[in-house]
């Protein structure tokens, strides 16, 4: 039976392999884009903009090697946890 059950769980198809990030808001906040414009390239550990909320910031870190391509969210507006803020193009 178990022979059976792990010939039912097989994965089949083709890899598939993403590169871009999605940078989202780890709070409630506005946002603060910092100074990166499309095609950029940022580093891991880069602060690529700020989430503002009750006098306190959430820096948004990348944590690799990217290009960035667009915001996501518009300056200014407040957003809530989870919400995408921006793309990033991982760099090989």
């Amino acid at each position: 039976m178990l022979d059976d059950l792990r010939q039912r769980t097989e994965v089949l198809g083709e890899s598939l392999h993403i590169r871009e990030r999605l940078v989202v808001a780890p709070s409630w906040g506005r946002l603060r884009a910092g100074g990166v414009a499309p095609g950029d390239l940022v580093n891991e550990g880069d602060v690529i903009g700020v989430l503002r909320e009750g006098g306190q910031d959430s820096p948004l870190v990348c944590h690799s090697k990217a290009h960035f391509i667009t915001w996501s969210a518009k300056p200014g507006r407040r957003v809530a946890p989870g919400t995408q803020l921006a793309v990033l193009r991982a760099v090989d």
